[in-house]
């Protein structure tokens, strides 16, 4: 039953199978033919849409071909359009531009002119302005110019104005005391000049009364007429005791000096020493006080306060100060020792002392203050006299000197020229000559200051104290560049010289008077009178139209525009 149903199933299964391939095959079939009328119609449709396309793209070539005609002529009518406006407009521009451009110009003309003119007058203002800054410098150069020129002129004019006052030699104050006068006579009277920082006192004063009050002339007259017999009277005679004299003289503020110095003055034979004060009192000290007259002349210190002058140079201004470059030797201490260069002379103060001796050198001169050949002055104690001597290696030695004399020795009369000086004309046809055993006798200058130095030697002269005035008294007369103004009497030690060979010694010592007159004499007057006379310490300022003609160009002042 089973087999049945199962071939009755195989069966149905086989006739479903061979319906459903039957359905298959004509599915198939239809299939097929629908496949057949799918290409067919797609073919149909591919030609129609082919045909379609065709038309499609010819259509629409003709279209773009309109368009791009419309385009073209659109694309025309607006180039025209645009082309005639801007043809229009370029006319229009360019009308605008020529209008522009006229405008420009005018304005470019205007704005040139404009410019020009600002430019012309900026030039010129500028020009102005460099004219005016031009003018302004010329102005402010001339008036620098001006004003270096006036501080060249004022400042020249100031060495100017102290050249001179190294030169010329002015007049100070200076009185005698209420119980002295001048003594006249042809004598120059008390007489106190200052050349630069330099003051030097000359004249011979006399007692006021009519008669002499002290010493060995006590009690007789003065002769006025007869000035050389009278001063010589008694020269021999001793010093009476307690004859001195107090105060001489008073000198003003512009020669005080800085501290009490002493110095030697003449009293016929003898040597006074004063001292001056700074307090500027000038009083006796010791020595010589007779005959109611003293000599001053020749007495020259350093005034106090600070030195004036140029401290460089070789100009008569020139100044130097060499306290410290002093050297002092066996023992000797100096006591405000001070070595002073004025020009080409040399000024030395102070006092040394406590030394082991005077044998050799004292002291030694800095180099700046050495003389050029051996110098002879004095220096005294109390009424003794004595001799220096100034080597031209600087060294200060005392002559002849007992050891018994106090050990102190003043410097203050030493004074001497560095330079050489120009040689005395010796009145040979009297006997006088050169010494072979001294140095020769010379004068200098320095602006008023003449400074006489050497020896003069005559074989003729009959030693001793002679006072006889004699044709040997008068050895030279000075040249004109070196002449005091009124007769001056001073004091010289004087030296014998015995000569060796080559070797010098001094051997006798004195105290002449030596006088120089208005008209150059020299004359020995009194004291010491031996072959050699001696001038070293001779200083005196000369006449002003001396200075005055032999120093003009010294003497020129330059004048400053105020």
């Amino acid at each position: 039953m089973a087999a049945i149903s199962a071939e009755a199933a195989a069966k149905t299964d086989v006739e479903t199978i061979a319906t459903k391939e039957s359905e298959q095959k004509s599915a198939s079939t239809e299939s097929e033919k629908a496949i057949k009328d799918a290409e067919s119609s797609e073919t149909t449709q591919k030609e129609t849409i082919k045909s379609h396309a065709a038309k499609e793209a010819d259509s629409k070539a003709k279209s773009e071909a309109r368009s791009k005609r419309v385009q073209q002529e659109s694309k025309k009518k607006e180039g025209d359009a645009k082309k005639d406006a801007k043809d229009k407009a370029d006319r229009a521009q360019e009308k605008t531009d020529k209008a522009t451009e006229v405008t420009a110009k005018a304005v470019e003309k205007t704005v040139k002119e404009a410019t020009a003119e600002t430019n012309a007058k900026a030039e010129a203002k500028k020009q102005l302005w460099a004219e005016q800054q031009s003018k302004a410098k010329t102005v402010s150069a001339n008036q620098a110019q001006e004003k270096q020129t006036k501080a060249d002129c004022s400042e020249n004019q100031e060495r100017e104005k102290e050249l001179v006052r190294f030169t010329m030699a002015t007049d100070k104050i200076v009185e005698a005391a209420d119980e002295w006068q001048n003594f006249g006579s042809g004598y120059e009277g008390i007489r106190l000049q200052k050349q630069g920082n330099l003051c030097l006192m000359s004249g011979i004063i006399r007692e006021s009364s009519e008669s002499i009050r002290l010493g060995v002339d006590k009690g007789k007259q003065f002769w006025q007429g007869e000035m050389e017999t009278l001063i010589q009277t008694g020269e021999s005679s001793g010093q009476i005791g307690g004859t001195e004299w107090g105060e001489l003289a008073t000198v003003g503020g512009h020669c005080k000096p800085t501290s009490s110095i002493e110095l030697l003055a003449n009293n016929h034979v003898e040597v006074t020493k004063v001292k001056i004060g700074a307090d500027g009192k000038v009083s006796f000290v010791s020595g010589g006080s007779r005959h109611g007259w003293v000599s001053l002349s020749g007495l020259a210190w350093k005034a106090g306060g600070p030195l004036q002058g140029r401290e460089t140079g070789n100009s008569v201004a020139t100044i130097g100060q060499f306290k410290n470059e002093v050297v002092f030797q066996n023992a000797w201490k100096g006591e405000n020792v001070d070595v002073y260069k004025q020009g080409h002379v040399c000024f030395l103060s102070g006092k040394i002392q406590n030394g082991r001796n005077f044998e050799g050198a004292v002291m030694t001169l800095p180099t700046a203050c050495r003389p050029t050949s051996r110098k002879y002055f004095m220096f005294a104690h109390d009424k003794e006299t004595f001799a220096v001597m100034v080597d031209t290696a600087g060294a200060v030695r005392p002559l002849n000197v007992n050891d018994s004399t106090e050990k102190t020795l003043d410097l203050n009369s030493i004074a001497f020229s560095t330079i050489e000086g120009e040689d005395i004309k010796l009145n040979s046809d009297k006997g006088w000559k050169v010494s072979s055993a001294a140095p020769k006798p010379t004068a200098t200058r320095q602006g008023s200051l003449c400074v006489l130095s050497g020896t003069a030697h005559n074989t003729d002269v009959r030693e001793g104290t002679n006072s006889l005035l004699q044709n040997s008294a008068e050895p030279a007369i000075l040249p004109e560049w070196c002449r005091p103004r009124n007769r001056m009497a001073f004091s010289t030690v004087q030296i014998g010289f015995e000569q060796e060979g080559s070797n010098v010694k001094a051997s006798s010592m004195g105290v002449a008077r030596i006088d120089i007159l208005a008209n150059g004499a020299i004359r020995w007057v009194a004291g010491k009178r031996q072959k050699d006379m001696n001038l070293d310490g001779i200083k005196f300022d000369v006449r002003a139209n001396i200075v005055q003609k032999f120093s003009k160009a010294l003497l020129k002042v330059s004048e400053c525009d105020a």
